[in-house]
């Protein structure tokens, strides 16, 4: 045959569509018919419940009509079959939520999108707002959100009839939404996405917190090491001088030729008396404890902590493997404390097991009594260390 007959091909009206089928006859495809479309819309719906995004949707619908050996209909169609499919998952998506949305959770959904004059914004808006330090009004600010949160019953919601993806995809398009948008969409997308979005930020604004009040424990005792090495710098002169003193009254104890009736007299005309007993007095300061962790300059940022842990300890609720685990006891002891109408000091009985050797010389006061201060102090640090270790965790934090 002449190669320019291929010009020619098609000039017949029938001549391709005989062709295609039997290319389809002879691959085994059939043709897209209105049965074959119910059935991968239906398919493509409980895909959609996973992933909303349009064009993967399309991808895995023309995956599917290979993978059935069935001819692709044309791309206007399968966008049809698309849109068709995610008006499905969301209408699936309500009825499934459909036991957490009563018309009085409606309504109090539909409130969080309105402007509050107290708060100078919408609810919504004001929970999506972030914390921007670690700085005590800041870990008091997310606090308050997630108080909020608690108090609505967030924690008692369930979503596992969604699938995570879904309940995730929906997160993240609701947090991206503003108020007046949420308010132009239909109800059977608005109110499981607000749903998403609250349960969302119930854990977000859990990690948050405890994010927050772990970055400001390590800054305090960052700047407490700070202030130590500051301290050993301008004492340095002062224990140079110390230990001369110390050196030449060692001299004259070590001087057999000294007597024994003597030495004191000998002793102060080496180092006046007045001299010796300031020396004494300023010796005081300079020693330090050994293991030497500058717990007495961490203990005084112990009034800046008090202004966020109290609510810290009680909004959060912490779990361990080991129910005796003396952090774990530790906390529960303060917060009975914080919850006394009248400042308590620590009881007697009180767990110590959390002390470490660094901690033990400041955890006794002069009477015998437990430091409130230190043993607080000691139990957030302990109780950071475990956190970061994952010997306890916090309910509602997905970290």
């Amino acid at each position: 045959m002449s190669p320019t007959a291929i010009t020619t091909y098609g000039a017949r009206s029938h001549t391709r569509t005989t062709h295609l089928q039997q290319v389809q006859a002879y691959l085994g495809f059939r043709l897209a018919l209105p049965l074959a479309i119910v059935a991968l819309t239906t398919w493509l719906g409980e895909r959609a419940l996973e992933h909303d995004k349009p064009t993967w949707l399309l991808q895995l619908a023309c995956d599917k009509l290979r993978r059935d050996q069935i001819v692709r209909p044309g791309m206007t169609r399968l966008e049809r079959v698309v849109a068709m499919a995610r008006e499905q998952a969301h209408a699936e998506t309500f009825q499934r939520l459909t036991p957490l949305l009563p018309p009085a959770q409606q309504v109090w959904l539909d409130s969080l999108l309105t402007l509050e004059p107290s708060l100078g914004r919408s609810r919504l808006a004001w929970l999506r707002q972030e914390a921007v330090s670690h700085a005590a009004s800041q870990i008091l600010m997310t606090l308050e959100r997630l108080r909020f949160l608690l108090d609505a019953g967030v924690p008692q919601w369930t979503l596992t009839d969604l699938t995570p993806n879904r309940v995730k995809w929906l997160a993240q398009v609701g947090w991206r939404s503003t108020p007046q948008q949420f308010q132009r969409m239909p109800s059977v997308r608005r109110y499981p996405m607000l749903l998403a979005v609250l349960h969302q930020a119930l854990h977000h604004h859990t990690d948050i917190v405890v994010e927050l009040a772990d970055q400001c424990l390590w800054a305090s005792y960052t700047d407490a090491r700070q202030e130590l090495e500051a301290f050993r710098k301008t004492s340095a002169r002062a224990t140079n001088d110390t230990l001369v003193l110390f050196q030449a009254l060692g001299k004259v104890l070590l001087d057999t030729a000294v007597d024994d009736r003597a030495v004191r007299a000998v002793s102060f005309a080496q180092v006046p008396e007045a001299t010796l007993r300031a020396a004494v007095e300023e010796t005081a300061g300079l020693i330090r404890p050994r293991p030497d962790a500058a717990i007495d300059f961490f203990g005084k940022r112990y009034s800046s902590f008090r202004q966020f842990v109290p609510p810290w300890l009680q909004t959060l609720t912490f779990h361990a493997q080991d129910p005796v685990e003396p952090v774990l006891q530790a906390i529960e002891t303060i917060r009975t404390l914080d919850a006394a109408p009248t400042p308590r000091p620590v009881p007697k009985e009180a767990s110590l097991a959390i002390v470490t050797d660094p901690w033990r010389p400041y955890i006794r006061e002069a009477g015998g009594a437990i430091s409130r201060r230190y043993y607080e102090l000691c139990t957030l640090w302990q109780l950071r260390s475990a956190l970061r270790a994952g010997d306890i965790w916090v309910a509602h934090s997905r970290r």
